[in-house]
């Protein structure tokens, strides 16, 4: 009896596992979508409920299914348009700073039809002043407002920025994608990084790549899972780069002492200056190091 449950059971999970295995291939080869929390990303409600102009002051947002796009305009204030289904799960509160929160208690498990609401925040081009978001699900856009020092906190969503001064950017599942900002603290828990301009930087990535074009003055990145490119380093202060598992190649650095270890891999370094006062360490626990410079 007890034989012919454990076969029964054996069965049963293997074809659990085939029918998982087949759906996450239809999936990857058809772009599919898996997000059980909220259904369809697109769904992103159009209707305008809400629009106003405020002084300069700081800002905080704190929703939980949400578009936000945050863009520059010609005026001297900012603007806050909101599109959504229901005004009433909004606070907004105009007195010290500028705080628009969204009390809908979020949804659990199983949510098919739950629309994301859709803000627009403009605000001038040399706003210096801080921002910080703490979202649940959606994307998060920032044009170019190279002033701007922003906090984000991302549970689920990709986050694109072109031009930002400083940044603290936290994202749990999504994409993060930067043009240009001054200094950076990055993390991501699952999802690629990639950056185009930094010149402080800390990046901390759990599971994805790294990419970044240009770093100057200082940094320190680390990553446990996934491949870590680099394609131009210029740095005037000592740095480091870490890896678990996962390929680490810099195209060019400046003439400076590099340091390197990989437990599994290949090590190679074309060219280095250990007279230099300046060093670039990089440990690897399993993968390969190349630096052409």
């Amino acid at each position: 009896m007890k034989k012919g449950l454990t076969i029964f059971l054996i069965i049963i999970l293997a074809i659990f596992a085939i029918s998982l295995s087949f759906i996450l291939y239809l999936g990857l080869n058809n772009n599919w979508n898996y997000n059980f929390n909220i259904g369809l990303n697109k769904n992103i409600s159009d209707k305008l409920i809400y629009e106003k102009g405020y002084n300069l002051k700081e800002i905080s947002l704190k929703t939980n299914y949400a578009k936000i796009e945050i863009k520059e305009n010609d005026t001297n204030n900012i603007t806050l348009k909101i599109y959504s289904d229901d005004l009433d799960r909004f606070i907004i509160n105009e007195n010290e700073k500028l705080e628009i929160k969204d009390i809908n208690e979020p949804c659990k498990f199983f949510c098919f039809n739950q629309k994301l609401s859709h803000i627009i925040i403009t605000i001038p081009k040399d706003y210096n002043q801080d921002l910080t978001i703490n979202n649940k699900y959606g994307d998060i856009y920032i044009n170019n407002l190279p002033n701007l020092n922003v906090i984000i906190n991302e549970n689920a969503g990709d986050i694109n920025i072109d031009s930002i001064n400083n940044g603290i950017i936290n994202n749990d599942l999504g994409d993060i994608i930067i043009n240009s900002i001054n200094d950076g603290t990055i993390n991501c828990s699952a999802g690629d990084i990639k950056i185009k301009n930094i010149n402080n930087a800390t990046i901390n990535n759990n599971f994805g790549d790294i990419k970044v074009n240009n770093i100057t003055n200082s940094f320190t990145i680390k990553n446990n899972a996934g491949d870590i490119y680099i394609d131009n380093i210029n740095i005037t202060k000592n740095s480091q780069i870490n890896n678990d598992l996962g390929d680490i190649k810099i195209n060019s650095t400046n003439e400076i002492n590099i340091i390197s270890h990989t437990d599994l891999g290949n090590n190679k370094i074309n060219h280095n200056y250990p007279e230099s006062n300046i060093t670039l360490n990089i440990e690897n626990n399993c993968g390969n190091i190349k630096v052409n410079n």
